[in-house]
């Protein structure tokens, strides 16, 4: 939308542009609800961007800051919960330690 603007495109282009901005809009909401849904579902305190604060992001701002910005502080938020599971399983895992086999005689 920015460069068509900036090139001065042509009516017909610039609403093509917008269009197309705008059709992405409702599945970026709704995968990033999902994900939302997926952390708290997990970590109840997790600091995900819900439904209602990405729609109101979704009026208030562009859709490309809402359909960037807000999904990708869901997926950094899910990264970390998906690390702290990895480092928790491998500290589990570490706690057992098998005797060999000559040793245990």
């Amino acid at each position: 939308m920015i460069v068509t603007a900036l090139v001065h495109s042509s009516r017909a282009v610039v609403a093509s542009s917008i269009f197309l901005a705008l059709i992405t809009v409702p599945p970026v909401i709704a995968y990033a609800t999902a994900v939302h849904r997926t952390c708290r579902a997990i970590d109840p305190s997790a600091k995900t961007i819900g439904l209602v604060p990405m729609i109101i992001m979704t009026v208030l701002f562009t859709p490309f800051e809402s359909g960037l910005v807000v999904p990708a502080k869901n997926l950094l938020v899910s990264g970390k919960l998906v690390r702290e599971r990895q480092a928790a399983d491998m500290r589990a895992n570490e706690s057992f330690k098998p005797t060999s086999l000559r040793d245990a005689d």
